[in-house]
């Protein structure tokens, strides 16, 4: 039996989303976290996404600080019209916190990537494309979860080093002017116009 191109694209599709399906994600908005590598401290919490109260209720945003009692969160980063929610710790069922980017994005690209490759093997590629989808594809959704950090999994006085104030609530918190992390806005694609003959 002979593997076309054709054959091989149709195999490789269902496998590539079996591979990454399992992939967590943060819940931040596109280009809110900080991405590995960037120069500097970030002088910003984590996001957070908490789901508290009966019925559960959720609420998410920049990750401010906690007390013994309350958790502190920045919500809609619009710049001036950010304002502080407090949630007392107590009625938190679960937390989800996200400190960067893991850009899963470009690890399944390099699995998808070496899975089209593996084409080029002919008849092999029925062993080496399930291969990369599987160790790939396993790797880049283990990586997915390497920025995160779960409550009830772990205790507010673990999480609150991905807070902006990690040593606590500062003295007037909510008249402290606090604006969100600026996002710049997707670039747009330039126009390719035809060439004029």
């Amino acid at each position: 039996m002979l593997v076309t191109r054709q054959r091989a694209r149709c195999l490789l599709f269902p496998l590539l989303l079996l591979a990454v399906g399992g992939c967590a994600s943060s819940g931040a908005p596109k280009g809110w976290l900080p991405v590995p590598g960037e120069s500097g401290p970030d002088p910003y919490g984590g996001w957070i996404t908490i789901e508290y109260g009966e019925p559960p209720n959720t609420l998410a945003g920049e990750f401010l600080c906690v007390d013994f009692d309350s958790l502190y969160v920045l919500v809609d980063h619009a710049g001036a019209d950010a304002e502080v929610d407090c949630i007392p710790t107590a009625d938190v069922v679960e937390a989800r916190i996200a400190y960067f980017d893991a850009q899963v994005g470009q690890a399944a690209a390099a699995v998808a990537g070496g899975a089209l490759a593996s084409v080029s093997h002919g008849f092999y590629v029925l062993i080496s494309a399930p291969v990369w989808l599987v160790i790939g594809g396993s790797m880049a959704g283990v990586h997915s979860y390497a920025p995160l950090a779960d409550y009830p999994d772990h205790d507010w006085e673990v999480l609150r080093r991905f807070a902006r104030f990690p040593q606590g609530v500062p003295v007037g918190l909510r008249g402290l002017g606090l604006r969100g992390r600026e996002v710049e806005p997707p670039m747009e694609k330039p126009v390719r116009n035809p060439p004029e003959f």
